[in-house]
């Protein structure tokens, strides 16, 4: 086995100094495409998507934490309406994507796959809304979005991670300390 690096597509192996390092270079020396292309509806459509799975978690969630049940309607209210602004101004006739979410009936989901599903909601809406911001728009205001979407999903997970820890101080202290 040598120490050379890949060669690249027209046969020249890359040096060190090369600042096209693990870059995939066709014939012509361009960068070869990978991945796929979104075209703009495609990202709106993530966009929508993600804050439906974000409102459709924070129903799920009112079941799971009765004494939280004001804080999740107040946000599945506040992703729905935002979800209508983003149809709105995407320009797209999706008016059953305008629709509130419905309180949910039966049996919830299981309480970690609701935080998962937020999250990937979460994450999923912010990607759209770079995807317009970058690619499509050159929007601020998208950018704006997608900042605030990983603010919520970055505090979620702040959360889980002080109960974590609160969790393992409360098997390493005594009893009768309490954390404040």
């Amino acid at each position: 086995m040598t120490d050379e690096l890949a060669p690249t597509i027209d046969g020249k192996p890359l040096t060190e100094d090369d600042p096209n390092k693990g870059i995939l270079l066709d014939a012509n020396g361009d960068p070869v495409r990978q991945g796929t292309l979104m075209i703009e509806k495609e990202s709106y459509e993530r966009v929508i998507e993600g804050l439906r799975m974000v409102s459709d978690a924070c129903a799920h969630l009112i079941k799971h934490e009765p004494h939280n049940a004001a804080q999740w309607r107040g946000y599945m209210t506040r992703f729905d309406q935002a979800r209508r602004i983003c149809v709105q101004h995407a320009g797209l006739d999706l008016t059953m994507k305008q629709q509130e979410t419905a309180e949910m009936r039966g049996d919830p989901l299981p309480w970690r796959k609701c935080r998962e599903r937020f999250l990937e909601g979460c994450t999923q809406a912010a990607g759209g809304c770079r995807q317009i911001a970058t690619c499509h728009r050159g929007d601020i205001w998208w950018s704006q979005m997608a900042e605030t979407l990983e603010s919520i999903s970055r505090k979620l997970q702040a959360m889980r991670q002080m109960a974590k820890r609160r969790a393992a101080l409360s098997l390493i202290l005594p009893d009768g300390v309490r954390l404040h």
